[in-house]
């Protein structure tokens, strides 16, 4: 039991177990309906998805005060990751919180601080899986993190975006699907060779994160060619950075497929309502074949920071070498 000598309040830190839903659900929805106008409460369902069911396991450490009560959570999504082939595993930070009603300021940050602390002893290396950790938080959090938590900026990131008009091209081998296509597997293969770093998108992890979605509804289209998939694409409508427009969850294209490349960006073209919005690192080989192709770039208000837990892999490392899309944040 911790107790903050200036508020005597008195909490616990540990993991998660069963029967902490109900507290932690309430506290979530509570804080973040504080804080967001257009919150829409979770249910228990959408946090079973993202939190019991994701192939690549999840992390979550709590701060419990003395009568039961979450009061503070720090949380991560696990992703299995290849680093030059090699596997390992990151954690996406997600859903950390402290509950304003507990005590004071100076307890609240201690209850955020110690669970966060509690969360790199158990999942960061060499007691947990992860190599690494990253996020995109909010200003509070990333002022915590960075004092307390060991963050570093990764990059301030900038996004895509183009008109539908601009993206012509011709669709006719395009193929839609109603859910994920078992050969995506063959085709990530392809597309992992050329990426240092990159988070594994197999059947399971794609099924979960897409079909399985408990709220949101996503667009699958690929290029199959003499019975082949050569290039995968996984769309929906979104709002982010101010934008409104057909947003790219996922994009499995190899770079010696241009023609692949276009036939799905002019399918986005077709479906979206006015632009398409597409997030990569601007280090990643699309952050210039996309401006050539149409897109400008734009700035939006996140920051991805991250932290490693091992000599072999830095934050400079994570800045040039980690491929990701928007469907490895919790955005769309």
């Amino acid at each position: 039991m911790t107790l903050d000598g200036r508020t005597a309040a008195r909490f616990s830190v540990r993991g998660f177990v069963d029967g902490d839903e109900p507290s932690l659900l309430a506290a979530y929805n509570r804080v973040f309906a504080a804080v967001d106008p257009h919150f829409v409460p979770r249910t228990e369902r959408e946090w079973r998805w993202a939190f019991r069911e994701n192939p690549s396991g999840s992390r979550i450490s709590l701060a419990v005060a003395e009568d039961g009560r979450v009061v503070a959570q720090y949380a991560g999504l696990g992703a299995r990751v290849l680093v030059d082939g090699r596997a390992t595993c990151f954690s996406q930070s997600v859903d950390s919180f402290v509950d304003p009603d507990f005590a004071s300021g100076l307890a609240r940050a201690t209850a955020f601080v110690r669970a966060g602390e509690h969360y790199a002893a158990t999942f960061g290396r060499p007691a947990g899986p992860d190599e690494a950790m990253w996020g995109l938080p909010v200003p509070a959090a990333w002022r915590i993190g960075k004092e307390k938590l060991g963050y570093a900026v990764i990059r301030s990131v900038n996004f895509l975006a183009a008109p539908r008009e601009r993206l012509e091209g011709d669709v006719a081998d395009v193929r839609e699907f109603s859910s994920v296509p078992a050969e995506v597997e063959r085709l990530f293969a392809r597309v992992a060779a050329s990426r240092g770093i990159i988070a594994v998108r197999d059947f399971a992890q794609l099924d979960w994160r897409y079909a399985r979605h408990p709220r949101e509804r996503y667009r699958f289209a690929g290029v199959v060619r003499s019975g082949a998939l050569v290039a995968f694409a996984i769309a929906r409508p979104a709002t982010l950075a101010d934008a409104r427009g057909e947003a790219l969850a996922e994009w499995l294209v190899p770079d010696d497929e241009p023609e692949a490349a276009k036939a799905l960006r002019a399918w986005l073209a077709r479906t979206a309502e006015r632009e398409v919005l597409a997030f990569f690192a601007d280090t990643a080989p699309e952050w210039l074949v996309f401006q050539r192709a149409g897109f400008r770039v734009r700035p939006s208000r996140y920051v991805q920071v991250g932290r490693s837990y091992v000599h072999g892999l830095t934050i400079q490392d994570l800045r040039r070498r980690f491929w990701w899309t928007l469907g490895d944040t919790d955005l769309v």
